[in-house]
């Protein structure tokens, strides 16, 4: 499940910075573009953004030949001369690269050669990964199952009669502004902050019968 929900993430968070990059050349506003929500307003920000990018894009690439999506012939020979054919490689190429470049500069950079790289790196893991009919597919559940975990958790916040479950105790431990947040936001902060193993793992206590030994 993990490889499934982190593909999805990724996808988004690299085609938004593709984007911005874009706009930025092209001398677009990013506001007028409808861009503004997604640039991070900080160097901090940029960090932590450009982090999940460099976290994810080697693992994806391994998890995906595990389960047999791609193979490693199948990754385009431009990346695999600048980037390299795996996690460690990539990761660190990416982080030398815009550690150099980003240097003495108020906004991370990275070089050309390793821009374009990762360009052609997305657009292989979109047509080959993100829209394989197999990912496709687990895509469909992980949307029924974060629906399904939506609901029952917000039902948990909302029931007066019961102040014990997982979510009650989530807020309590908030400070006081924060427990004056819509429900909504609640409930997608609940969410949001479990791994992809518990929020598996939760799925299957609430919705699936539980078995003992042999037995049901």
């Amino acid at each position: 499940m993990e490889f499934y929900v982190i593909m999805v993430r990724f996808f988004q968070e690299f085609i938004n910075l593709i984007r911005i990059r874009q706009l930025r050349n092209s001398g677009k506003n990013m506001r007028s573009a409808g861009m503004l929500k997604i640039a991070p307003m900080t160097l901090e920000g940029c960090v932590v953004r450009i982090s999940d990018v460099i976290s994810y894009v080697g693992k994806d690439i391994e998890d995906a030949m595990t389960v047999g999506i791609i193979k490693e012939d199948d990754l385009p020979e431009e990346v695999v001369n600048v980037l390299g054919k795996d996690n460690k490689s990539m990761i660190n190429r990416l982080i030398g690269d815009i550690v150099i470049h980003s240097y003495r500069k108020p906004y991370l950079e990275f070089s050309e050669e390793v821009y374009q790289a990762l360009e052609v790196l997305f657009g292989f893991i979109s047509t080959h990964i993100h829209h394989h009919p197999t990912l496709v597919k687990e895509n469909e559940k992980l949307t029924r199952l974060v629906k399904q975990l939506y609901n029952a958790f917000y039902d948990d916040l909302t029931d007066d009669g019961n102040d014990d479950s997982g979510i009650d105790n989530h807020v309590r431990k908030m400070i006081e502004t924060y427990q004056e947040t819509p429900n909504e936001l609640i409930v997608s902060d609940y969410l949001s902050g479990m791994t992809d193993s518990y929020a598996l793992q939760v799925y299957c206590d609430r919705f699936l019968p539980k078995q003992h030994g042999e037995m049901i």
